[in-house]
């Protein structure tokens, strides 16, 4: 009661001078918001993300306090700003953002306030299988579990890491000359479905040559003598014991990787007699760019490609090929303490994803450096108080605690600050114990170097939880 008469006087005081009160967070605070005892701390809230979908993954904060999976509530100082980045498992993909977020890009940023949740989606990506039929034959591709019956359905679309086998048969009067694309060979189809795939199956007449074309590059094959132009005309009959000259021609963005089947190596021409049903496949690879990523200023981070699996990972893996055309996102995450100042090179800009299209070699700069301020949480068990000095530059002086209660109080200082804390009990309790920092002539001091907690006890007759 007496301490009630006090904070209404101190009010009635204030408002007397013309200046706003400031108001303390005490017992009023709304659900979700933790308040410090007699206005002594700083008031937290907390963001829970609740994750869903058919898949997995993980949402990560910065700053620091959750890391869903593991953890996937944090409390925060009210008013601070949170930017979580979704990482899908391998195999999964993100859906979206509900909740205090929205939109399907990988990162979202809210200023916590009160009590919110968020909502984070990730499905079990789904790849599309496609069989073609080639060649002047007649056949049938099927997949008794997996709903291929080709022609007919020759596209179907499954789970990722699904075993699927196909089994080719010939009409009568037609030969199966084997796979290319996904499979080879002139027997049974076996694959695990990771990405999209497409398999060619040739069937051929007698005295034919069936050319298909793989990889996920472009190109065309042409015959001398005529006949052959695949693109369009892929099969063509000829006398036996014709010599016929392929000459491979890839796209633009795309580069001729080799032949197999009846031809064989990596020149762009080859020589094939026609003595029986005869299969060639031309594979082109679509043109590969390397992207660079350097880390510069005087901090420390990561850059990571923003599907999570696969590609960039700086730190440890800085240089990485991608097919001309693929759009590359990194995502720039700084360490604890530090901060992101921004991208040059191919990358601009100073907050968010950096998205690149590979047409071309590209490279990107994150700079990274030392944060100038560094936060000290004071955490106060029972009846007591922690005073810092000198006084921060953001969050309360004075960190206060009633029993049974533990006040947790956000301090922020310049880096590189030396801090002192004096602890001191209230009537009737004694100061058990203290971490973080070594008390020496009743109090402890340390350098701000980097961002640190420093836990005390103050107990009474009861029981002491350390």
């Amino acid at each position: 009661m007496h301490g009630r008469l006090l904070a209404l006087v101190a009010l009635f005081i204030v408002a007397s001078s013309g200046c706003d009160p400031v108001k303390a967070v005490t017992d009023a605070a709304p659900p979700g918001v933790d308040a410090a005892i007699d206005g002594g701390g700083t008031a937290t809230a907390e963001l829970t993300v609740v994750l869903g979908g058919t898949a997995t993954g993980t949402v990560t904060s910065m700053p620091a306090g959750i890391t869903c999976g593991a953890s996937c509530t944090g409390s925060f100082p009210v008013g601070t700003l949170v930017t979580l980045t979704a990482a899908p498992a391998a195999g999964a993909s993100f859906t979206g953002w509900g909740g205090g977020c929205s939109g399907a890009l990988p990162t979202c940023s809210l200023v916590v306030n009160a009590a919110s949740a968020v909502n984070a989606g990730f499905d079990i990506q789904r790849h599309t299988v496609t069989v073609m039929p080639a060649g002047n034959g007649t056949g049938r591709v099927t997949s008794p579990a997996g709903g291929i019956d080709c022609p007919g359905t020759c596209t179907i679309t499954v789970d990722h890491g699904t075993s699927l086998v196909l089994a080719a048969t010939a009409s009568p009067g037609s030969t199966f000359l084997g796979w290319s694309g996904a499979c080879t060979g002139g027997g049974t189809c076996a694959i695990t479905v990771n990405d999209d795939v497409q398999v060619s199956a040739a069937f051929g007449q007698s005295q034919s040559l069936v050319v298909t074309r793989s990889g996920a590059g472009g190109g065309t094959v042409t015959s001398a003598p005529a006949g052959i132009t695949c693109g369009t005309d892929c099969a063509e009959v000829y006398a036996p014991g014709t010599m016929v000259t392929l000459t491979a021609t890839p796209a633009a963005d795309s580069t001729f990787v080799g032949w197999s089947g009846a031809c064989s190596g990596a020149a762009t021409t080859c020589v094939v007699t026609i003595d029986a049903a005869t299969a060639v496949d031309a594979r082109f690879d679509l043109r590969q760019f390397t992207l660079t990523v350097t880390r510069a200023g005087t901090g420390t981070g990561t850059v990571n490609n923003l599907s999570g699996s696969t590609g960039i990972n700086c730190g440890a893996d800085c240089t990485e090929n991608y097919n001309a055309g693929m759009m590359v996102g990194l995502l720039a995450t700084p360490a604890a303490d530090n901060v992101f100042s921004g991208w040059s090179g191919d990358c601009t800009g100073a907050f968010g994803p950096c998205q690149l299209t590979m047409s071309q070699a590209r490279s990107a700069r994150a700079t990274f450096d030392l944060a100038p301020t560094v936060t000290l949480t004071l955490s106060v068990y029972g009846s007591g108080t922690l005073r810092s000095s000198p006084s921060p530059v953001m969050g309360p002086s004075v960190c206060t605690s009633t029993d049974p209660n533990t006040t947790l109080c956000t301090l922020t200082f310049n880096r590189g600050a030396a801090v002192s804390l004096t602890p001191a009990p209230a009537g009737g309790y004694a100061l058990i114990d203290i971490s973080g920092c070594t008390l020496a002539g009743g109090t402890c001091t340390l350098t701000m170097n980097a961002s640190t907690t420093v836990s005390a006890y103050f107990c009474g007759t009861g029981p002491c939880p350390i």
